[in-house]
């Protein structure tokens, strides 16, 4: 299996596909501590909301975004290795819909 590829910047797209799931695009993204993580609606009118746990590898744990459907955070540099789970929900005007991806932090190597 080949490696994914670490990035110091990740953008991640947030859809809603026909059977009414959110999917994260790509699906577990891998970044450097110190990177950026963009997350993109795909539909610029839908509201994102982020949330992490305690673990967090951002300052924040939770994000909103504005009328452009997107979020931009900076991983800490400090932010723990390993594979993060975090909570998506789009809102779409008429319902939210949720899903539980994950990030991963890797090292510099």
């Amino acid at each position: 299996m080949p490696m994914k590829k670490v990035a110091d910047i990740q953008k991640i797209t947030v859809s809603i596909n026909k059977k009414g799931e959110v999917v994260c695009n790509p699906p577990a993204p891998i970044v450097h501590p110190g990177g950026t993580v963009t997350w993109i609606s795909v539909r610029r009118r839908h509201v994102l909301a982020i949330q992490f746990g305690w673990d967090s590898p951002f300052k924040e744990v939770g994000f909103v975004s504005g009328g452009d459907g997107s979020i931009t955070a900076n991983v800490e540099r400090c932010a723990p290795f390993g594979l993060h789970k975090y909570f998506v929900a789009v809102y779409n005007g008429l319902t939210i819909r949720t899903a539980d991806p994950d990030i991963i932090i890797r090292p510099r190597r």
